[in-house]
């Protein structure tokens, strides 16, 4: 993450880590743990930030029965009954890019 903000921060690396308090030869070794870590296929395991929002169903869709449940070893999601396709589809289609 450290490696990912000095990159982004638009100065200089020598800059960055003394903004930063950090010594160079320190964000060096981080960088080359990083790179390593992505050659090796480590980081492809790694999942990329994930945002959660809450959605809130009405009363009488959350007591309706016809629930459908996928369970995966990345997570589970229930669909309720009534619920459109669009809504359906982005929720799979969600739950699959974090599998």
């Amino acid at each position: 993450m450290r490696v990912h903000e000095c990159r982004g921060s638009g100065m200089t690396v020598k800059a960055w880590c003394a903004e930063q308090g950090v010594k160079e030869q320190t964000y060096y070794r981080w960088q080359k743990l990083v790179w390593e870590a992505g050659t090796s296929g480590e980081l492809a395991s790694v999942p990329a930030a994930v945002t959660f929002a809450e959605y809130q169903l009405p009363v009488a869709a959350s007591q309706a029965s016809g629930t459908v449940i996928v369970r995966l070893d990345c997570g589970s999601v229930e669909i309720q009954k009534g619920a459109d396709r669009e809504t359906i589809a982005a929720t799979l289609q969600a739950l699959k890019s974090l599998c």
